[in-house]
């Protein structure tokens, strides 16, 4: 190969790796943005007992008082906790209700990582069993409900994603059964899904 040759196919190969650093150099900066320009979730509600509806806990919670030292909203979380009255005579329950939003993080949106919490969460085991998948509650979701007979109580789980959102529910009953801790749980979703507006 002769030494004019080499020259020009080297000076080409110069040109181009030349070339290929300034694009580079270029896409750098809109790469880096990208990921640094991360979105924060959205603020849960000030008071998510009031969005969901304080009735809605109520008609499930026999004597029901507001519970203030597990209810908070604090940016993107958020809980409401009900109980019954312990001084009451009658059924005894408890609805803890609790909101997580997702922000996107680098290349993973709210609605993906949500998506990732919900399949993680969906793995565990509640105090009433195992968490299983259902489409019952609108949206993806995985639920688990419990009931001892001898003891006539209730109790369910929930955990669901609404976009970049998880909910919580965690409900017991007594007296109580199945029927009773579905039709809570899917009355609470309802109500969180519908009216909790951000």
């Amino acid at each position: 190969m002769s030494p004019s040759k080499l020259g020009t196919r080297g000076r080409l190969l110069a040109a181009i790796v030349a070339i290929l650093l300034i694009v580079v150099a270029a896409l750098v900066p809109t790469v880096l943005d990208a990921v640094a320009d991360d979105d924060e979730p959205a603020a849960a509600p000030p008071d998510l007992c009031a969005a969901i509806g304080v009735t809605v806990f109520e008609r499930w919670v026999p004597a029901a008082l507001p519970v203030p030292e597990a209810t908070y909203s604090s940016g993107p979380d958020a809980a409401c906790d009900y109980r019954s009255d312990p001084r009451s005579n009658t059924a005894s329950g408890s609805l803890h209700v609790r909101l997580l939003a997702h922000g996107r993080f680098a290349w993973r949106s709210g609605a993906d990582r949500a998506s990732r919490a919900l399949a993680a969460a969906c793995e565990a085991t509640t105090a009433s069993g195992p968490l299983r998948e259902t489409e019952s509650l609108g949206r993806p979701a995985c639920v688990a409900y419990q009931e001892d007979t001898a003891a006539d109580i209730g109790s369910g789980s929930a955990v669901i994603r609404d976009g970049a959102d998880l909910y919580w529910i965690d409900y017991v009953a007594g007296p109580g059964s199945i029927d009773r801790v579905r039709e809570a749980i899917a009355d609470v979703a309802s109500a969180a899904l519908s009216r909790v507006r951000r």
